[in-house]
């Protein structure tokens, strides 16, 4: 499955501590049943830590693998009730029904929930089974079959519920991690732009240096070729120019130090 979270064996914590409490309850039931019977019922224990141990692996579960990781839950849980095991342990299909939401899409789910709740059923006719042909007072026979009613609407209602709050708790996880991972891929396309940005404006100020001192340092040969050719025929029109020349390589350097103040200021502004 393409939602299988691998974060953790299950990513809400409260789901995993329901399957041990779950889980839990039964092997307490399991034991008392053995006080009273004075047997150790083996198979119900190994059923028990089988499912445990499955719970645990689940973040190991291949998606192709889910159906075969379902149905061998549930054909643990059918093998226990079959074996003539504790009356709870079919609501162990609601830990069935988590861990599919971990495991399939919305269709699968369906599958999953209708099966249990058939199961569910079967395991309380054939409870029923049992228990009628002890002649029962008229009384106590309406009660057990209020009983078994209201059992029937309970967990076919907290199949439904599970289903809903499973699955909004994933697609509230998943619209989580989109958001985390547009804002990284927001956070790097703003570096990136802060770097063009820097890029841009260091190729705009090497431009105005290159135009500005090219332009002053020809002005400056000009100036002193002029020199050159005056300074034996007329000294005092050659220092005229060896004046202009200097003037030209002072503003020349006034300028490169303006376009360096530019940029440092920039770039302090930049990363400020």
């Amino acid at each position: 499955m393409n939602a299988t979270l691998n974060t953790q064996t299950i990513p809400f914590r409260f789901l995993l501590y329901t399957e041990w409490v779950m889980l839990g309850s039964c092997g307490v039931m399991a034991l008392i049943e053995a006080w009273q019977t004075q047997r150790i019922p083996v198979a119900h224990l190994l059923i028990l830590l089988t499912l445990l141990a499955m719970g645990l692996a689940l973040h190991k579960v291949k998606p192709s693998l889910a159906y075969l990781y379902t149905a061998i839950q549930m054909g643990l849980i059918l093998l226990g009730t079959t074996l003539g095991y504790l009356h709870i342990l079919p609501t162990l299909y609601l830990i069935v029904m988590i861990r599919s939401c971990f495991l399939l899409e919305p269709p699968g789910r369906f599958i999953v929930a209708s099966l249990s709740f058939v199961f569910f059923a079967i395991h309380q006719v054939q409870y029923l089974t049992t228990i009628m042909p002890l002649r029962l007072p008229a009384l106590n026979e309406q009660r057990v079959w209020m009983h078994q009613f209201a059992e029937f609407l309970m967990f076919g209602l907290s199949l439904v519920l599970i289903s809903r709050l499973v699955s909004t708790l994933i697609t509230e996880r998943r619209t989580q991690e989109k958001l985390a991972q547009a804002h990284n891929q927001l956070r790097q396309y703003s570096l990136q732009v802060e770097e063009l940005a820097a890029v841009q404006e260091r190729n705009r100020i090497a431009r105005e240096i290159h135009d500005s001192l090219g332009h002053a340092l020809t002005n400056l040969n000009v100036q002193i070729q002029a020199v050159l050719k005056l300074w034996q025929h007329n000294p005092a029109e050659a220092h005229l120019f060896l004046e202009q020349a200097q003037q030209l390589g002072t503003m020349a350097m006034q300028e490169v130090r303006q376009s360096v103040s530019k940029w440092v200021s920039w770039f302090k502004c930049r990363m400020g």
